[in-house]
């Protein structure tokens, strides 16, 4: 016999009746899904139809890290427009507050999860939102909003030579990865001319993570001698980066890239086809 499982509202802000269309919903995709993904998809999907797309609290068990920083940060930006639109629903300086809230939240959530990752306290991470919203892949829009939200971060350094957050979009390979890496490419376009802390242009660190051939164009459009520049990184060497010492972004590319992305990098610097690599 399937156990019933009764759901309880331990704290909400929603009238009765919203409580009670956020219970039948969460009970309709707890039965059709058995993934947490999904059933968060399928509650704020079904959620957003009946009611206006603001108001929506989950518990952040069902949610991923970067799923849940996106969630807090897509309420920012609907209570944002609410506020420009002269919404009656909520008061000006209610929305302010739930704008102030959602930002203060996601930043916390972001350097959380950047801070375990690093195995380091938040506190020494305060000015590296950006650099933890690339690496969590944080979506887009998203991304967009944070560097609105904190424009003085984006050249911001990880420590002295240390990575910008543009290093670490590049190397954020996977879906939307163009979609992420031009935000910060369009606000700090010096940033593709610069060393991470490895000694790594962002075109070397996107090619050696595998990024495709509309990211490595994009690269290359913001800094088109990076096609030229060979893969030296400051000592001591991480074990990783040993096998492509002294090549260029083309013989990276032959290892790791596919033929659209070598053909693209060989019409941007023919001439690596001269000579060994070492005498380059």
């Amino acid at each position: 016999m399937t156990e019933q499982r009764k759901a309880v509202i331990k704290n909400a802000d929603m009238s009765e009746e919203m409580q009670q269309d956020a219970v039948d919903i969460a009970s309709q995709a707890l039965a059709k899904y058995n993934i947490e993904k999904d059933v968060a998809a399928y509650i704020k999907k079904e959620f957003d139809k009946k009611h206006n797309p603001t108001c929506i609290l989950l518990s952040s068990s069902l949610f991923t890290g970067a799923e849940e920083v996106d969630l807090l940060l897509d309420k920012q930006r609907r209570f944002q427009a609410m506020l420009a639109d002269g919404d009656i629903f909520y008061s000006r300086s209610d929305l302010r507050m739930f704008i102030d809230k959602c930002r203060n939240d996601a930043r916390s959530k972001l350097l959380d999860l950047y801070s375990e990752f690093h195995k380091t306290d938040p506190e020494t991470l305060q000015d590296l939102v950006l650099h933890a919203a690339a690496w969590l892949k944080v979506s887009p829009l998203n991304t967009m909003q944070l560097i609105r939200d904190y424009p003085e971060l984006i050249s911001h350094r990880f420590g002295p030579n240390g990575s910008l957050p543009l290093h670490i979009a590049a190397r954020a390979v996977g879906e939307t990865h163009l979609q992420r890496l031009e935000p910060f490419l369009d606000r700090f376009p010096e940033a593709s001319k610069c060393l991470d802390k490895h000694g790594l242009l962002p075109l070397h660190s996107a090619l050696i993570q595998g990024a495709n051939y509309d990211v490595v164009t994009r690269l290359l459009e913001s800094y088109p001698d990076a096609s030229k520049c060979i893969v030296l990184p400051r000592s001591p060497v991480p074990k990783d980066l040993v096998p492509f010492v002294g090549m260029l972004p083309f013989h990276v590319s032959c290892c790791r890239s596919s033929l659209d992305v070598i053909y693209s990098l060989l019409t941007h610097y023919p001439e690596c086809l001269v000579g060994d690599k070492s005498n380059l």
